[in-house]
């Protein structure tokens, strides 16, 4: 199990998490896998319009070490022992807050299931992932519209993917909408678009409605399409 303690936007969340005394761990561990595609494997088949601004392709996540790491762990991930293996490994820990996939994605339904599994398996820490795979976490809908969410997991749905319009038509027909992130040039932008700033990962794990995230790499922001509202590239407008 290679999870990796890299990661700026935890460790400000740890501090705040501090700051204010929330009730939450003051620990943290990422769990990555490949980004998009790997040795001709789709590890995001949610990705559209994110794939080039990934940041999960750029930086750190390009050296050797760790794209090893995300590598070995898709690999554990096709063990059959894989879900006793990480709750081995979690349940020696102390309660910590567990990012599912700072790079990488559910790539398949069975897959998901196995961290709905882990989460239910471990109460005593605290999950969250921001996902687009629509279609290999349907079962997280089915728990959502009947009340049954695991407490210590929360799933925020990212715009920018292939299924946009699916999400949009979701919670537009749902009393009860999903949480929803979507990527902005500017935090002047996000807020006009009615999306909560958030520069740590405290929205997305208490599970709040519409998360905003500033796209930071501003230089190569013209390589990419941008909706008139500032947000990045999505189908619909949500």
């Amino acid at each position: 199990m290679k999870f990796s303690k890299n990661n700026t936007k935890l460790k400000k969340t740890i501090k705040l998490i501090k700051k204010l005394g929330l009730d939450l761990p003051t620990r943290y561990l990422v769990w990555g896998l490949p980004a998009f595609k790997a040795q001709g494997i789709t590890m995001c088949p949610g990705a559209g319009a994110c794939s080039g601004p990934c940041f999960a392709r750029s930086g750190h996540y390009l050296f050797n070490r760790r794209k090893e790491n995300e590598w070995d762990n898709y690999i554990t991930t096709q063990d059959p022992r894989f879900l006793s293996m990480m709750n081995n490994e979690l349940r020696e820990l102390k309660p910590t807050i567990i990012r599912v996939h700072d790079s990488g994605d559910f790539y398949s339904e069975r897959y998901f299931m196995q961290w709905i599994l882990i989460a239910d398996c471990n109460p005593n820490h605290t999950f969250y992932a921001y996902t687009k795979s629509w279609n290999e976490t349907r079962y997280w809908r089915f728990l959502h519209e009947n009340y049954q969410l695991p407490p210590n997991f929360e799933l925020v749905y990212s715009y920018g993917g292939k299924h946009d319009d699916k999400l949009t038509a979701y919670n537009q027909n749902n009393p009860r909408p999903l949480p929803v992130s979507k990527i902005f040039k500017t935090e002047e932008t996000l807020t006009a678009a009615g999306y909560i700033h958030s520069p740590t990962d405290i929205e997305a794990i208490r599970g709040l409605s519409k998360i905003g995230l500033v796209y930071h790499n501003n230089k190569h922001s013209r390589n990419f399409k941008w909706n008139e509202d500032g947000s990045l590239y999505n189908k619909t407008a949500a």
